[in-house]
């Protein structure tokens, strides 16, 4: 019996079967679905659990953020771009507290105007390896400057004079860092609540993992 020629060249023995066997697989692996990325995966993606601050460097922080990390990130990206403006607090223009009160406002939660007394309110987190997109960071001694952290070692802020609203490493360690939770709103949970936390996560990513269980 004869067996046909792959690529114009006839196949022989062991050889030969190889030769067919890596042609099935590629094609095999050409049609194959993406492999689906499992709840833990996911989950570490939301929490900002895959990379740290140390990890990025100036050339790789990305101009913006995938959506859905957090409601005050996710509103806080509209305004990239917008100018720093001292004591700016629209988005005709913003510096750093202006921003941070401006976003917040935007999801029904009122904070103070300047960024020492922003640093005060809300839930304080221990450290950055806690903080989640959302939290504020505060920093120097006395505070002086503010941001939204959004997760992976970034965050959107409004740097200084000259520059505009955008996504930034967090370049220090921050002074204090504060999480905000409004009562009523989706992620207003108890501090230590594990199992409200859970159940409220596993809501969010149900679109991502199905339905949840």
């Amino acid at each position: 019996m004869t067996v046909p020629a792959i690529a114009g060249g006839a196949i022989d023995g062991g050889a030969g079967l190889a030769a067919v066997q890596s042609r099935i697989n590629e094609i095999q692996a050409r049609f194959a679905p993406p492999a689906v990325s499992g709840f833990g995966t996911v989950l570490a993606g939301q929490l900002g659990g895959l990379r740290t601050a140390s990890s990025y460097t100036a050339g790789d922080v990305p101009s913006r953020l995938p959506d859905g990390l957090s409601p005050a990130v996710d509103v806080a990206q509209q305004y990239l771009g917008v100018p720093y403006v001292w004591g700016g607090g629209s988005p005709a223009g913003f510096d750093c507290s202006g921003l941070v009160q401006y976003v917040y406002g935007q999801l029904g939660v009122d904070l103070p105007r300047t960024a020492a007394d922003q640093a005060r309110v809300g839930q304080p987190v221990a450290g950055l390896a806690d903080a989640r997109p959302g939290d504020l960071l505060a920093f120097h001694d006395p505070v002086d400057h503010i941001g939204i952290y959004a997760g992976n070692g970034l965050m959107v802020v409004a740097p200084k004079t000259g520059d505009v609203v955008k996504v930034q490493s967090v370049y220090d360690t921050p002074t204090a860092i504060r999480r905000i939770l409004p009562s009523g709103a989706g992620f207003g949970l108890a501090a230590g609540d594990f199992a409200a936390q859970r159940t409220g996560f596993l809501a969010a990513l149900s679109s991502f993992t199905g339905a949840a269980s």
